[in-house]
């Protein structure tokens, strides 16, 4: 079948995909630069695809995104920067929970976190600042530094960021991993052929009422149909004896 063929044979939503595509694209950006739904992107690219003028690949990742406490954390420093700013002196940890605003479960998580770092040392019911506490005070946490970066996907960590990450994933609701499907574009010489065709946008695919009442049909060309792709079966119903 000719190239000027084809195109008159194309879906609306064929035309209006057609003219977005790059090599790469991703199924999201096609929607957001056509405006169609994903069921409707879907439809075109399937149909696309059929007639040889793409090729779509599915490709799955994990994609690590803040979770409820990471957005707070990230606003609102980490549990355990927020204790270990406290202390400018020797002072409980009741004292320590109040200042730094933290719950029961914080205060934990940062007492277990500091003291595996050397970075306090509790005597007669006081907590104190160490000098390698001082060091981690005056610097930027691995586990701040990765929040920053998020999203990431898992698959491309890091040692350093791998390390933040199995840290932070052992906590309560601060870092969530998702499964994201991405199906993505490449384009094939058909498509670079019809792009040199002027591909109308507005021909008539079924014959209306309302287009017949205005002559609107007059006007405008007609699109094309394949009589020879396959479609459903039907089967007729057979007499009960």
């Amino acid at each position: 079948m000719d190239i000027k063929s084809i195109a008159e044979m194309l879906h609306p939503l064929e035309r209006s995909v057609i003219k977005v595509l790059r090599e790469g694209i991703e199924l999201k950006d096609i929607m957001s630069k056509t405006g169609l739904q994903e069921i409707e992107v879907m439809r075109a690219l399937q149909w696309l695809e059929n007639k040889g003028i793409i090729k779509t690949e599915l490709e799955t990742k994990e994609a690590i995104k803040l979770d409820s406490n990471g957005l707070n954390y990230l606003k609102n420093k980490l549990p355990e920067r927020r204790f270990l700013e406290c202390l400018t002196k020797e002072i409980t940890l009741k004292e320590i929970k109040e200042k730094a605003r933290l719950n029961d479960e914080e205060l934990q998580v940062s007492l277990g976190i500091l003291k595996r770092k050397a970075a306090i040392d509790i005597e007669n019911g006081k907590v104190k600042l160490t000098e390698n506490g001082k060091k981690l005070l005056s610097k930027e946490f691995l586990e701040e530094s990765f929040l920053k970066k998020l999203p990431l996907e898992s698959g491309k960590l890091s040692d350093q960021e791998k390390y933040a990450y199995n840290e932070l994933k052992k906590r309560k609701e601060i870092i969530k991993t998702n499964v994201e499907k991405l199906r993505f574009v490449s384009l094939t010489q058909l498509h670079s052929a019809l792009m040199k065709e002027k591909i109308e946008t507005n021909n008539i695919g079924m014959l209306t009422p309302e287009i017949i009442k205005s002559g609107e049909w007059k006007n405008k060309k007609f699109r094309r149909y394949d009589i020879k792709i396959n479609v459903p079966k039907s089967y007729g119903g057979r007499k009960q004896e």
